[in-house]
């Protein structure tokens, strides 16, 4: 299971160890719970995703299965959360090596250049491709999926429907077009939004194509939802963490910043961050007032950013909280040969994983000593439960900075007009009035040229 640790700053002065973890929590511990628990709020069904039907995981797995069988490429197309979750998943457990693994692609983000360079790469005939998309209306990925379509109907035909699998939600106009079309599909639960659907099909399917133990993830996960709900607020680890961030965010830390000791972590901060700038950005509280409780979460590669970011983080402003996530036990090591020189052997540790570990505990030492505060999360191997609990602890921890906060942590009017604004720049129908302000806007530009 994973584990939690807070670190004081030395300086720390805000926070007594007290009030955080006892007094405030069991102020909000029963409302909190009863919110989480029943499900009061629209669109939180991922909240019991854990708890999903024994049959369809099973069906899920054994359709991956298949196509690692019989596929060379398994092509997801999604942005946001349509590919975050899967693809810190994918970092985190799967490794291509061998002629025996499916080659796995998760393309978020409608760069020509890099699209192109993978249709001109691959065998259509030997890949699936899983298209994502809740609404059925994202842009980029219907994009990406006409071209796809148009590809694999010149090189199979009338049976092109055969490498496709669709992930959305029911009833849609996509959906309709697959039935049309009969192009497999696996369905979004209409109550779980994009960013929280990393255990439904949306991440479980490219899972599955992995050849990971669906169930392994989900009772990580699980594990992580019993916690909340049977512990006491300062032994459940999502109510501490979430508490730490809060009070922390009152007394004025701006940024947030998200360090993963472990490569095979990094993605897991982009999904973590995702999480958190949808859900708590949002300049409105539930009644109606102005939020005005805003932080920034950045990310900072362990141990790479001690050779740039950290000198701003030592001595730079005392607005920010650190959060590192550790990984224990490293699946490899590489020991240090000597160079048979006494000065430059005197520097040398045992093993790369030994100053990797070094590295991190003196990074939060001297953050500590410099007045900052900071706590972590010990991920204790790379395996499925784990990786499924902290998936669901940045999901579970989210929502309830969210209660504290009083936002709606499920909506993003934010990320809506943009998407209205990009629909009237290419010309859909029904845009035509937006399309004439942005015109005038962008030709009101001032324009500097070298």
């Amino acid at each position: 299971m994973i584990k939690l640790n807070y670190f004081h700053s030395l300086k720390d002065k805000h926070l007594k160890k007290g009030l955080s973890l006892n007094s405030l929590n069991s102020k909000k511990e029963k409302v909190f719970k009863k919110v989480i628990i029943n499900k009061s709020r629209p669109m939180m069904d991922w909240v019991t995703l854990p708890y999903q039907n024994a049959a369809e995981i099973e069906e899920l797995e054994l359709f991956g299965k298949k196509i690692s069988r019989i596929y060379s490429n398994f092509v997801v197309l999604g942005i946001g959360g349509s590919a975050l979750g899967a693809n810190a998943v994918k970092q985190a457990l799967y490794k291509e090596d061998g002629e025996d693994k499916i080659k796995i692609d998760i393309i978020d983000n409608v760069d020509a250049e890099r699209f192109e360079s993978l249709l001109t790469d691959i065998d259509y005939k030997k890949t699936m491709f899983n298209i994502v998309t809740k609404s059925g209306k994202t842009v980029e990925i219907l994009s990406m999926f006409a071209v796809v379509v148009n590809k694999l109907k010149a090189v199979l035909g009338k049976d092109f429907f055969i490498n496709l699998v669709v992930t959305t939600e029911r009833d849609n106009v996509l959906w309709k077009y697959c039935e049309q079309n009969k192009i497999k599909t696996y369905e979004v639960p209409k109550e779980v939004g994009g960013r929280y659907s990393v255990l439904s099909p949306v991440g479980l399917l490219p899972m599955a194509v992995m050849g990971l133990e669906l169930k392994k993830v989900l009772n990580g996960a699980k594990a992580v939802l019993e916690n909340y709900k049977q512990e006491p607020s300062n032994k459940s680890i999502c109510m501490v963490s979430a508490t730490i961030m809060y009070n922390y965010f009152l007394q004025g830390k701006k940024e947030f910043v998200i360090l993963p000791y472990s490569e095979r972590l990094n993605s897991m901060a982009d999904f973590y961050i995702q999480l958190l700038s949808e859900s708590l950005g949002k300049k409105d509280l539930l009644n109606g007032k102005p939020n005005e409780l805003f932080f920034t979460p950045t990310k900072a590669v362990g141990v790479t950013y001690q050779h740039s970011n950290l000198q701003m983080y030592q001595e730079g402003s005392h607005d920010r909280l650190f959060f590192f996530i550790n990984l224990v036990k490293h699946n490899e090591d590489v020991k240090i040969p000597k160079f048979k020189n006494a000065e430059l052997d005197a520097l040398l540790p045992k093993t790369l994983t030994s100053l990797f570990k070094a590295e991190q505990n003196a990074s939060s030492l001297a953050l500590k000593q410099a007045g900052h505060p900071s706590f972590e999360i010990n991920v204790p191997s790379l395996t499925e439960e784990n990786i499924g609990a902290l998936l669901y602890y940045f999901e579970l921890t989210t929502a309830l900075i969210g209660e504290y906060m009083q936002v709606n942590t499920y909506n993003q009017n934010g990320v809506e007009l943009q998407k209205k604004y990009t629909k009237a720049i290419i010309g859909v129908a029904g845009f035509e009035k937006e399309n004439d302000t942005l015109t005038k806007m962008l030709e009101n530009k001032e324009k500097y040229e070298i």
